[in-house]
């Protein structure tokens, strides 16, 4: 989302010197900013996760085997009902086109494409989230927000993590792996025992702004100004739950529907 903002306002350097005047879409001419009247990010991996470092077998395994399922399906006649859009690397068919079902299991292209760093698990790295930082910027025209989850202990002794009462059991390896993940020696990019604190997948630091942007820590009895983070409080949540996601909301009434019903409520009124 803050991408999308970033490219209403300020448009794509490199689509326009690629793109005749004529057909460019607007989404990359900018000029556009004042679309968007207010970005609420949801425990949004800001300045990426030390997931990577803490599973980095785990993760790599995991980056494969999202490719692998993409090159299978895309390839199937379900790529018409959701299209895994891998053309550029040649691991799905185009839709509503015959599926290349002899492309299957395109082992080339499926290392090729987890290499390119083209893809959403590079972003959710340290480095990559750092990329992409540098290329976003607030729209001074609208008004953003940002709440993160935290539903991890720390231990008195060793200052690491891990998981509360209440968080999802699925979530509870990651928790602990990155609870207990309080330095770096993979990149240049410090991390320390303030980055232990998580909601089972995001870092609760990560989640509170992107590190280059302006931000003050919301308060309801103050003037909230656009084009600069208006940080919310840290709620006590793993990550399904405070974005709504979480098994444990089935059958049960969700408890962050009146936060969320009380927050739009709140955007609505701001001019």
């Amino acid at each position: 989302m803050r991408m999308f903002v970033e490219l209403l306002t300020n448009g794509s350097e490199e689509e326009k010197k690629a793109t005749n005047k004529k057909d460019l879409s607007p989404l990359f001419s900018g000029g556009h900013g004042d679309f968007v009247h207010s970005l609420t990010a949801i425990s949004a991996p800001h300045n990426g996760t030390t997931i990577f470092y803490a599973l980095p077998k785990t993760m790599t395994f995991t980056k494969y085997a999202t490719f692998s399922l993409g090159n299978i399906l895309g390839n199937t006649k379900s790529n018409k009902s959701y299209d895994w859009c891998l053309e550029q690397f040649n691991l799905s068919s185009i839709p509503n086109k015959q599926p290349q079902y002899w492309n299957m299991f395109n082992t080339v292209g499926i290392k090729q494409a987890v290499e390119s760093n083209d893809h959403l698990w590079h972003d959710l790295t340290l480095h990559g989230a750092k990329e992409l930082n540098e290329k976003i910027t607030c729209c001074n025209s609208t008004y953003y927000f940002s709440v993160a989850g935290q539903m991890t202990d720390e231990d008195m002794l060793s200052g690491h993590h891990s998981h509360s009462r209440g968080m999802f059991p699925l979530l509870w390896p990651l928790a602990r792996a990155m609870g207990t993940y309080d330095f770096n020696d993979i990149n240049d990019i410090p991390i320390e025992k303030s980055w232990c604190a998580n909601d089972g997948c995001l870092n609760t630091i990560s989640g509170l702004h992107p590190e280059n942007e302006p931000f003050v820590n919301y308060d309801k009895n103050k003037k909230i100004k656009k084009g600069i983070w208006n940080v919310l409080p840290v709620e006590q949540a793993d990550h399904g739950k405070i974005i709504g996601g979480s098994l444990q909301f089935i059958g049960r009434s969700n408890e962050f529907v009146d936060y969320y019903e009380n927050h739009i409520k709140m955007l609505n009124s701001l001019n």
